[in-house]
């Protein structure tokens, strides 16, 4: 048969009759179920522990996820979705559009008399029925897909379902086949309405039907809710893992070698060691880092300042704690991460990562091309060209808290993920740094992924941040193991506070004695305005608003000017609060505009950074200067932005009170975060919503964090044109930027998708990065 013969799933060449079986409806079905009952084979158990749902629902939760891969896109039989793929001239005057996208018509179908009938009789529990539909429904989560789904304007009143199409014919003898199932389920060829207010409008149907199903979600028991989501992120992976298979003409038999290969890959605990005895160089392991490594608790808690060597320590507990399981490393932003990852995973020498360790965040390409020059090999990413799916062959993956997080908000990361995650142990770094949204997301992932083993890791935590983690585990009857840093280390004078009087000639004295002076402000343009004032000494500016691909090389100058092991002259960076994690460097002086107190503590982080006790009576290390400047508009006002007082009640005071606390002279970590315990108040964090695990029949989208008021640009020019040639090329030459004050700002938008800044709108230096022009 040619193409416009046969039921397809995927396009092909317009120039092509063959129809590869995988490209047809039927085909794509059978590589997506037999890519699930691999993916089940190797991890259903691991997805069931992460729950610590009882292994005895394991063949019920495999019938579910595999009956529902099996029957997902039955759907594409109609005459809006080949009319799509084959370009049809009949749907051209619709310009294509469909008035129901395909997973909403496999569900009309498994609702059909004869359909649930068959349904009921292969699965085990009513519920399961429920749970197919919804994990059908739900496989293709987007934040433009409603949940039911919206009408579709301009799409026509009608759309033809071909259940009578002799290839349909053949999907439902082969669902027979292998639910074992002698009966007959056919569905007679029929048209959906779309015609509002019409008593038989397809629309409205599936509203009614939503609203029964999400009433029927909430009155399951706990470990249905759980086997839900566990479900629909397993179909969501399989679907996605057998399409990109066929793609590269795998057929099932060696799709089914390549995920049981991948998904077997671990991290060897004699490796993990190897890992922590280059970076000690010889030297013994500290006993707070034993201590770590020692700990047997579901979920331990390092509350150690900077420097004090946790993160060694988290490899050594992956390496004893968590042997034979996959490390997912997670950091609070793309720069920590890129750092973590060239500091431990990568060979400087070599340019290959370490222990087929790999970086995952939304820049890592760009990352791995710019930062580490690293010589990737691409035989998984031209496999697969997902790059979630590179994370079911990495034993040690490194990368922002949104590639595990996300899942929790059902994010096409997590769920591509979900196989890998299953079987993994996780550090989240940094976690005093996640704004409200984002911590309520890690509390939901502590509450309900019980059965996975987690570190978390901060340099100083809010008493308020601390009862919430301990109150989550205490449900269940669990303990937080919070582990103290080292003592002396702790307690090492680092810090002394100077006056900001005659802060710009201080600042300059420490450059010329060949100091190294790290300026932070909490906006950009203050940034350029003090960059200016040391022009003469060719500062470094550093913030969020540079064409990534240049943000990375002044990422990177920046660390080299900081090197302690550099020799020169001094030097000055000018920073926002992008210096506050992701440059790990050592500062002789810090300068820092007044900030909510877990900034001024991550700042203080950047300065001797590198001190360590004394030892056989040797002399203490000197301390370092850090200087608090309260930036005041002409009528003496503080300027408080970007910091509200909604999400960092009464900050100024409470920082003040904080600096107040420290003294001047002989301040330490412990210091610190002493102080700051005193002070800090407020409501424990609530445990946060999850569109992933309370979603059932709802498969909406949400974000992990708290949103931020911007737009993220390109320059019209070459800029605009390389994203034109190739969207790839977004992503290197991006601008975050503030939202313009013009009024037509939101008609930039290209038809590729992405804004473009009209000429003469932004003043752009590769040096000082972008700033908008006044209008």
């Amino acid at each position: 048969m040619t193409k416009h013969q046969q039921l397809l799933a995927k396009s092909i060449k317009s120039d092509n009759d063959h129809v590869p079986h995988e490209a047809t409806v039927l085909g794509h079905l059978q590589a997506v179920h037999a890519a699930s009952l691999s993916i089940l084979r190797v991890t259903a158990s691991d997805m069931l522990a992460a729950f610590r749902i009882d292994l005895d629902q394991k063949e019920r939760f495999i019938r579910i996820a595999s009956v529902a891969s099996a029957v997902h896109d039955v759907g594409k039989a109609n005459d809006h979705f080949q009319g799509l793929i084959l370009r049809a001239v009949e749907r051209r005057a619709y310009d294509f559009r469909q008035g129901l996208r395909h997973e909403w018509v496999s569900w009309s179908w498994l609702q059909k008399p004869h359909v649930q009938s068959w349904m009921r009789q292969i699965l085990t529990n009513p519920a399961d029925v429920d749970i197919v539909a919804w994990c059908v429904c739900g496989h293709h989560p987007s934040t433009n897909r409603p949940t039911p789904p919206a009408p579709v304007n301009g799409a026509g009143s009608s759309m033809k379902v071909m259940y009578e199409h002799p290839d349909f014919s053949a999907v439902e003898k082969w669902l027979a086949e292998i639910t074992r199932f002698a009966g007959d389920f056919s569905v007679s060829a029929e048209d959906l309405l779309f015609i509002a207010g019409d008593p038989e409008d397809t629309i409205s149907l599936i509203h009614r039907e939503i609203t029964q199903a999400v009433a029927r979600h909430e009155n399951m028991n706990r470990e249905d809710y759980r086997l839900c989501a566990a479900a629909k992120a397993c179909v969501v992976s399989a679907d996605v893992a057998g399409s990109a298979l066929t793609e590269r003409r795998i057929d099932n038999a060696g799709q089914a070698d390549w995920i049981h290969e991948t998904l077997s890959i671990r991290p060897e605990p004699e490796d993990l060691e190897q890992l922590v005895g280059e970076r000690l160089n010889g030297a013994a392991e500290r006993p707070f880092q034993s201590q770590i490594a020692k700990s047997e608790h579901r979920v331990t808690l390092v509350n150690a300042g900077c420097g004090s060597g946790k993160t060694v320590a988290a490899w050594l507990w992956a390496a004893r704690q968590c042997p034979q399981k996959r490390v997912f490393f997670s950091y609070p932003t793309t720069g920590t991460a890129t750092e973590g990852f060239r500091g431990y995973l990568f060979d400087e020498t070599t340019h290959q990562s370490k222990l087929g360790a790999k970086l995952f965040h939304s820049r890592s390409v760009i990352d791995l091309k710019m930062i580490l020059d690293a010589v990737e090999s691409d035989d998984d990413d031209a496999l697969l060209r997902i790059q979630s799916l590179n994370s079911w062959s990495t034993p040690i993956v490194c990368c922002t808290v949104d590639t595990v997080l996300g899942i929790m908000q059902n994010q096409r990361r997590g769920l591509y993920a979900w196989p890998a995650l299953a079987q993994s142990a996780f550090v989240f770094d940094e976690i005093h740094a996640y704004d409200e949204k984002l911590f309520g997301c890690l509390l939901r992932f502590l509450a309900d992924l019980r059965g996975l083993k987690v570190l978390l890791m901060t340099a100083s935590l809010p008493e308020p941040r601390l009862k919430a983690l301990q109150t989550i585990l205490a449900v269940e009857n669990e303990e937080l193991c919070v582990i103290p840093g080292p003592p002396l280390l702790e307690a090492l004078p680092r810090y002394y506070q100077e006056s900001a009087d005659n802060v710009w000639n201080r600042a300059r004295k420490e450059i010329e004695a060949g100091g190294r002076v790290l300026w932070i402000c909490n906006t950009v343009d203050r940034a350029m305005k003090v960059a200016d004032e040391f022009a003469a000494y060719h500062p470094l500016i550093y913030h969020s608003r540079f064409r990534y691909e240049d943000r990375v090389k002044q990422h990177r100058d920046v660390i080299s000017a900081f090197d302690r092991k550099s020799v020169g002259d001094g030097c000055i960076a000018v920073c926002t609060q992008v210096a506050e994690m992701s440059l790990d460097i050592s500062a002789t002086l810090l300068i820092t505009e007044t900030a909510p107190v877990p900034s001024l503590i991550q700042r203080l982080g950047r300065l001797n950074r590198h001190a360590v006790p004394p030892e056989n009576g040797a002399s203490s290390p000197p301390t370092m200067p850090f200087i608090i400047v309260e930036p005041r508009d002409d009528s003496g006002k503080l300027r408080e932005l970007p910091y509200d007082q909604t999400t960092f009640p009464d900050w100024p005071n409470l920082t003040r009170s904080w600096l107040a606390a420290l003294g001047s002279h002989n301040i330490s970590q412990q210091n610190l975060a002493a102080a700051w315990q005193l002070l800090a108040a407020g409501e424990v964090p609530n445990v946060g919503s999850s569109s992933w695990l309370d979603g059932g029949p709802i498969t909406q989208v949400d974000s992990v964090r708290d949103p931020s008021p911007g737009v993220t640009v390109v320059m019209a020019g070459e800029d605009a044109e390389r994203c034109r040639r190739d969207t790839s090329e977004f992503m290197p030459v991006a601008i975050p930027m503030p939202q313009p004050r013009h009024p037509d700002w939101k008609t930039w938008k290209d038809p590729n998708g992405f804004l473009v800044a009209p000429q003469g709108s932004i003043y752009y230096d590769k040096q000082r990065g972008a700033q908008w022009q006044q209008q």
